[in-house]
Parts: structure tokens; C-alpha cells; sequence
């Protein structure tokens, strides 16, 4: 048996409307009212900003029961779960930088500066990437050994020893891009290096590249390099000098036409100019590159290593910002004085802090330091003459 009606609306007269068709009108009505009974989602917060493949991210907001999709970069997470309506916890997948991207029945949420890291060197008794990418190193040169670092271990190499990066690296980065490495010298030399010829090898008699991208120069002070399509090098130069044995922290960033050094937390130095272009330097290089005409005063020369541990070497996919840095660097991680044995009374001293993370702007001690000794609150050096024991 079949049945059909006839009605009137406010829109007019519907006759010989059949039943099939009333319940595929109805169910075509329900799907929007349904979606209307879920919320638009909102991002609160993401931690870490900073994250590479395999690593997670707990993304913080509302209205996320149900979510159907999460990205970063506009990339699939590679897994996520929704622990609630307040909470989700994600895998990164082989990423990009930028948005966090949330999608449920109720709409599309996105968040902005998340950053995606290529890769991450801990230098835990190897030169393995932390992450899934598996952008593992190699050590040629010689046998470098690994030390206390700023985390754990650190890598020593006494300027033979180098690591050598997977083909193509940086060149393969574009212009934009971080490169953020701590490192502790007392001697010039170049930390990072590029060219488009093996490492240690003759230079080419027709057209070689090469560029020192980050170098502790014979001054003293840190430069950041790159090359433009100008035929020219952008040279970012530190004001101040680094190879006081102590532990730093840089971060290179490159946008397509600038560079832009930050030491310790604080810009250093920055240049703008023509285009960046990495040419054919596929040879990339830690503790190793080429130093002709990049010194000052011109010492080094040829193949140039480095004499000194670096550790927590991580590039990002995006030249950050400061605010970005600002976000993404910790206050200082840790302080150090130098261990001393004997302090002879009636001989002067002076002794520096070691500081490890973003710059320290004042400094106390607790309790008073010995008879004839002051801690300068700006600098942390406690200089003077010891006349007792104990305070």
C-alpha cells in the first residue's frame, strides 16, 4: 500500500508528496540540525611549540569530542587521540611549520607558530637524529668522544674529528630555515660548513662553493654566513666575543633575504641584502668547512675543524622570529662557577659564571661570600682578595 499528501506551508501548496520522500527530506534536514547542536572548537594552547616526527604534542581548547582530523604544517598527524572535550594528544608526522589544525563535526579550529623540527642531535654517545626521521650523522676525521653537556652528554671533537650531515641538508631547506646549536670553545673555528665538495678533499679548480655558515672567528667574535644570488655573502657578526670556554647557545636564522644570529637568547647581529641561495653545496658538515676568505683576522684557512663540544644541534624548517626564540628558549638552564680547590687568602681572584640558556641580567649569592670578596650583580664575577675563610 502506498500513500501520498497533500499540504500547505508558508511556502505554498506540496501535493502527491510520497512517504519515501517526506523520510528523505526529513533525513536531508537533519544532517545540518545536527551539525548545529556541535560547537565550533577553539584552541587554548599547544605544547611543545617546537616538535618533530614521531614526537607528541598536547593540543589544549573546547568542543573537541568528536574531532575528525588533526594537522601541523597542513600535515596528517601521524595518530592522535581525543582524551577529551578539552584535550587532544597528537603524533607529528613528517611536518611543516605553521598551523595546528583541529577539525570537528562543529568546524575547523587553527593555531599559529607551531614549529616543526627537521631534525635533533642530543649527542648521547652517538651523532643520531632523536626523531623519526632518522637524518642520522657520520664521524669521519678521526674519534671524537663525548663529554658532560648542557643535557647529558656532548660531543668533543679536538678540530681532526667532524660529523658528517646527510647529503643535501641545508640546501634542501630553501631559504628559510633555523639552525640552533650550543657550543663551548676557547679556540676559532667553524662549527657548520657547506660546500660542493666533499669535506677534507682538494678544492675544485672550476667554480667551488663553499660557505662557513657558523664560525668562531680568529677575533674571537661568531659569524653567520650565507650566500645570494648577488654573488654576495650576508655576514651577520656577533659584537661580542665567544670563545671564553663557556657554553653558548646560537641560533641561526635565514629568511630568503636576511641573517640573523642570536646568542644566548639575544640577537647578536642581523643583515639583509639580496636572495639567499645555497647553489650545489650538497656537502654539509658539524665541526667542519671551508675557510678561505671568511676569517678575521684571515688565520684560518683551507679545511678549518673546531676545537671544542657542541651539543643539542636542532634545525627548524622556518627562520624564527625573536618573539618565536622568545617562546621556544628557556630562561637559563643552568649557572657554573669553575671548581677551585684553594683559595689562598691575601691573593686576588676573579672568577667568571658559566651560563647556559637566555641572558642573566642580575645575580645574589646566599649566604655572604668570605672577607674581602664581592659578587658583581650584573656580570656574576666574583673578583677581590680573600681575607678569611668564611664569611
Amino acid at each position: 500500500m502506498s500513500y501520498s499528501f497533500s499540504f500547505k506551508s508558508i511556502f505554498g501548496k506540496f501535493a502527491n508528496i510520497n512517504a519515501a520522500n517526506i523520510i528523505l527530506a526529513f533525513m536531508f534536514l537533519l544532517i545540518p540540525f545536527n551539525s548545529l547542536l556541535a560547537q565550533t572548537p577553539t584552541i587554548t594552547s599547544f605544547t611543545p611549540a617546537l616538535a618533530g616526527n614521531g614526537e607528541t604534542v598536547v593540543i589544549n581548547g573546547t568542543d573537541f569530542t568528536g574531532a575528525t582530523a588533526v594537522k601541523f604544517g597542513g600535515v596528517a598527524a601521524t595518530s592522535f587521540v581525543v582524551n577529551s572535550a578539552t584535550k587532544i594528544t597528537a603524533v607529528v608526522g613528517s611536518a611543516h611549520s605553521g598551523t595546528v589544525y583541529v577539525e570537528t563535526p562543529g568546524g575547523v579550529i587553527q593555531a599559529n607558530d607551531f614549529l616543526y623540527k627537521v631534525l635533533e642531535y642530543k649527542f648521547e654517545n652517538n651523532v643520531l637524529d632523536a626523531t623519526l626521521s632518522a637524518k642520522n650523522g657520520t664521524i669521519s676525521g678521526g674519534l671524537a668522544t663525548y663529554v658532560t653537556g648542557v643535557t647529558g652528554k656532548a660531543i668533543n671533537l679536538n678540530v681532526n674529528p667532524y660529523v658528517n650531515l646527510p647529503l643535501n641538508l641545508i640546501r634542501g631547506l630553501g631559504p628559510d630555515f633555523t639552525i640552533s646549536v650550543m657550543f663551548k670553545t676557547t679556540s676559532a673555528g667553524i662549527i657548520l660548513g657547506y660546500s660542493n665538495w666533499d669535506a677534507n678533499t682538494t678544492k675544485p679548480v672550476v667554480s667551488p662553493e663553499w660557505i662557513p655558515i657558523l664560525m668562531v672567528r680568529s677575533d674571537g667574535k661568531l659569524q653567520g654566513t650565507l650566500w645570494t644570488t648577488a654573488n654576495t655573502a650576508l655576514k651577520a657578526v656577533s659584537t661580542t666575543t665567544v670563545n671564553d670556554g663557556n657554553w653558548h647557545k646560537v641560533d641561526f636564522s635565514a629568511t630568503a633575504t636576511s641573517v640573523t644570529i642570536y646568542i644566548d637568547g639575544v640577537q647578536a647581529g642581523t643583515i639583509s641584502g639580496a636572495a639567499v641561495a645555497s647553489l650545489n653545496m650538497q656537502f654539509n658538515q658539524l665541526g667542519r668547512g671551508y675557510a678561505e676568505a671568511y676569517d678575521n683576522p684571515a688565520t684560518l684557512t683551507g679545511w678549518a675543524g673546531f676545537n671544542g663540544a657542541l651539543d643539542n644541534f636542532i634545525i627548524i624548517d622556518k627562520g624564527v622570529t625573536a618573539t618565536q626564540l622568545a617562546d621556544n628558549t628557556s630562561a637559563a638552564s643552568s649557572i657554573s662557577y669553575p671548581a677551585k680547590n684553594i683559595l689562598a687568602t691575601g691573593t686576588p681572584i676573579a672568577i667568571y659564571p658559566s651560563v647556559v640558556g637566555t641572558a642573566i641580567t642580575s645575580y645574589s649569592v646566599t649566604p655572604s661570600l668570605p672577607a674581602g670578596l664581592t659578587l658583581n650583580t650584573s656580570t656574576g664575577i666574583i673578583s677581590g682578595t680573600p681575607s678569611a675563610v668564611t664569611a
